[in-house]
């Protein structure tokens, strides 16, 4: 059964408007059009811009449109056209596929057409409309922040150690923070001679960063005293790490698919780092990022890629093991899964089922579907045999192809979850 979806969007453009009033609104507008059907709404690009620019951005259009691409939606809601893009180009090539998958797109001013070449053509000149409207707001934008900057407005955002204040005139200048000393930071880089260590001890003493509630990393000092202190940056007693260690970080088996357990790690690949050669090759170990500055990080130490090969080479197995056991006659029967949503669908409609029996039916057959695309998917890997005595490149290709990220727990031996790539 294919599904209904609707598209909520706030623009940056948008300043002039309250986000949850907009919301409020968009969302009682796309369920109206839905009625009583159950609808699936996204909302991930909330705060993006719908310029073509930033289109690469827009992930969730991306892949509301790989979803119509794949005849997965049957109908699209938006409160308005220019919801969905306000670039000409990107939203015909958006209806166009709607017209191809026959989706059809509603929007709060009425059902789009684009059968004949009249309906097209009003289509395109909407979007050429909302097109030009937002670059004459970017235009109207830009002019008056050069407008208030001619007036004397400092621009930007206030640097470490400065504040904006308004001086007799009402102008915006920067002035001095006294909460925030960059002496203080290049004191504590000077003491541990590193800007690694020098975070470290700031984040011991507690001293705040400019982010409440923020951790200080070593680029974020270096950066603030390569602008305020550059003379000292350059001072014997300040290290910085050397060109050779960091054209090692590329290497590494599992680069990019390990991430730590805790509250910080999510946010970051755990990092590799050249650990000892073993008949000449180079073995890696990887650390939680956040650990290196945060004194309260749980696990602060590192894991080896003997350890995580271990695992490895067992799940590799595992999973060759489901290409090579799965028989064609234990193949999940998608169409009878959509067969059976069907007469879900119809038997909610006629009163015969409640919305919370259609809930769990509909979810049923969502695993059972995920089930069969996940065998597919699996079986669709030529890995066999995995060569673990390739170069490090190819290893990490390859489990990147079937993993899209490795969570260890706390203990850092034990695998916590593994992400497959397609489930």
């Amino acid at each position: 059964m294919r599904r209904h979806v609707a598209y909520l969007r706030l623009s940056v453009e948008d300043k002039g408007a309250d986000p949850e009033a907009e919301r409020s609104v968009q969302t009682s507008t796309v369920r109206r059009l839905a009625g009583a059907v159950p609808l699936e709404i996204v909302d991930a690009d909330w705060g993006i811009s719908g310029s073509h620019e930033a289109l690469p951005k827009r992930r969730a259009f991306i892949e509301l449109t790989v979803a119509v691409e794949r005849d997965e939606i049957e109908v699209v809601y938006a409160a308005r056209l220019d919801r969905l893009s306000r670039d000409k180009r990107d939203l015909e090539d958006f209806i166009v596929a709607c017209r191809e998958h026959h989706t059809r797109v509603l929007t709060g001013d009425g059902e789009v057409q684009f059968e004949t070449a009249n309906q097209r053509l009003n289509v395109g000149m909407q979007g050429l409309v909302n097109q030009h409207e937002r670059e004459l707001t970017k235009e109207r934008i830009a002019a008056g922040v050069a407008r208030w900057i001619e007036r004397g407005n400092a621009p930007g955002t206030a640097p470490y150690g400065w504040r904006f204040v308004k001086n007799a005139d009402g102008v915006r200048v920067l002035a001095p923070d006294p909460s925030q000393d960059v002496d203080v930071l290049l004191a504590a880089v000077r003491e541990a001679g590193s800007f690694r260590g020098g975070a470290k001890l700031l984040n011991e003493r507690g001293i705040p960063t400019a982010r409440h509630g923020g951790l200080w990393r070593a680029p974020t000092i270096y950066k603030i005293l390569t602008k305020q202190r550059p003379e000292a940056v350059d001072a014997p007693s300040v290290r910085r790490r050397g060109a050779t260690s960091s054209k090692l970080l590329g290497r590494g088996k599992f680069r990019r698919l390990l991430r730590c357990h805790c509250a910080n790690g999510a946010d970051h690949w755990m990092t590799p780092k050249p650990q000892r050669v073993i008949k000449g090759r180079l073995l890696m170990s990887y650390a939680c990022t956040p650990s290196r500055t945060d004194p309260t990080h749980s696990r602060p130490g590192e894991v080896s890629e003997l350890r995580l090969l271990e695992w490895a080479r067992e799940a590799v197995g595992r999973t060759l093991a489901v290409e090579l056991t799965d028989a064609p006659d234990k193949a999940i029967d998608l169409a009878a899964l959509d067969e059976r949503r069907k007469r879900a669908a119809v038997a909610f409609t006629m009163g015969a089922m409640t919305r919370d029996e259609l809930a769990e039916v509909q979810l049923e057959i969502a695993k059972a579907q995920n089930a069969g695309t996940a065998r597919r998917k699996i079986k669709s890997f030529r890995l066999v045999p995995f060569d673990w005595d390739r170069p490090d490149v190819e290893i990490n290709a390859d489990l990147r192809a079937m993993w899209r990220e490795i969570r260890l727990g706390p203990d850092m031996r034990p695998v916590e979850a593994v992400e497959w790539e397609g489930v």
